[in-house]
């Protein structure tokens, strides 16, 4: 079973081995969403309350008071809160012994879908209105939490009534997981970069803007090889983050690299591409200017993971376009 802990609540999972999140644990665990669980906590009068989310239904569990003393026993309690929800929905022992047979023992290792997160932190809001009502009861957090539907991308909504049907026998087994890698073509990439660094070296000569032809074409040409790098970017992350946020990153990446930079001749791969606060300048609002810094950080980590660039430009864009927005600010 895999056991998805958000950052500052791994403190609380120390007598369990850590796992860390290969490409291919990654795809395991999103292909088995019935077997993985993600995990948070809250604090409610300084003691740290533990929610369970699963990836497939809508079965939540609430730990009260877990700390340094009593953090050995959480995969017990955990498990005798299961038991009991279990049975609230209809499911038999046998069904659970089942579940838990096939699960095997935790694999406890760091989030891995932000959808999910976002799920957790549904319940999350809600178990932690409960709590301001003093409401500490372990058993009715859990069946408050685990009645609360939740809509998943596909549009679909799951209910709690939905959740004995997803878990019935035939459903309880491991999918084997292909691991496939994102489409991208490495020569091609290198091939743009070499391109966008000629019409650089072009554009610095004093001739070539005699020719509005010439230089036309070579703001069409950038504008193209640019495309063909986001669509590279975006096609590699597709599976990481929800359609709305890969949209956002497509967006400013094509605002700034084909409607500003683009038209000065400032390719990617130019120091000069760290003044994301030039927008700010010319009419976009900050937050605007904020989303592109953001896409353009993710943009140069996707560059560096191909070899296109090195890790140390990858950086020193990454803090230049922090420092130009602080200098922002500062105005």
């Amino acid at each position: 079973m895999f056991i998805n802990v958000v950052q500052k609540a791994q403190s609380l999972f120390k007598d369990y081995q850590f796992r860390q999140n290969s490409d291919q644990i990654k795809n395991l665990v999103l292909g088995n969403p019935i077997f993985s669980w993600h995990v948070k906590y809250l604090n409610h009068k300084r003691k740290k309350v533990v929610v369970f989310t699963n990836d497939a239904t809508t079965l939540s569990i609430v730990l009260y008071d877990v700390n340094a003393k009593n953090r050995s026993q959480i995969q017990k309690r955990f498990q005798e809160k299961l038991n009991k929800v279990w049975q609230s929905l209809g499911l038999s022992q046998s069904n659970l012994e089942q579940y838990l047979k096939i699960a095997k023992d935790w694999e406890v290792g760091p989030t891995v879908s932000r959808s999910q997160r976002g799920r957790l932190n549904e319940v999350s809001l809600v178990v932690e209105t409960y709590l301001e009502d003093n409401e500490i009861d372990e058993d009715f957090l859990s069946s408050k939490a685990t009645g609360l539907i939740r809509n998943v991308m596909s549009g679909k909504t799951i209910f709690s009534e939905n959740t004995a049907d997803i878990l019935r026998a035939e459903n309880l087994k491991w999918k084997k997981i292909a691991i496939t890698e994102p489409d991208v073509n490495l020569s091609e990439i290198n091939q743009i970069h070499d391109e966008l660094i000629q019409i650089e070296h072009l554009a610095e000569s004093d001739s070539f803007f005699d020719d509005l032809d010439q230089s036309d074409n070579a703001v069409e040409k950038i504008r193209r090889l640019n495309n063909q790098l986001i669509d590279s970017f975006i096609q590699s992350v597709k599976g990481d983050y929800a359609e709305k946020t890969v949209k956002s990153y497509e967006n400013s990446l094509k605002l700034y690299l084909n409607e500003y930079l683009a038209f000065r001749f400032i390719t990617v791969f130019n120091y000069e591409s760290d003044n994301v606060s030039d927008l700010y300048l010319h009419g976009s609002s900050m937050q605007e200017v904020k989303r592109v810094q953001k896409s353009m950080v993710k943009f140069y980590q996707f560059l560096a993971n191909t070899g296109v660039i090195d890790l140390k430009f990858a950086k020193t864009m990454k803090q230049g376009m922090k420092d130009n927005i602080e200098l922002l600010n500062l105005w």
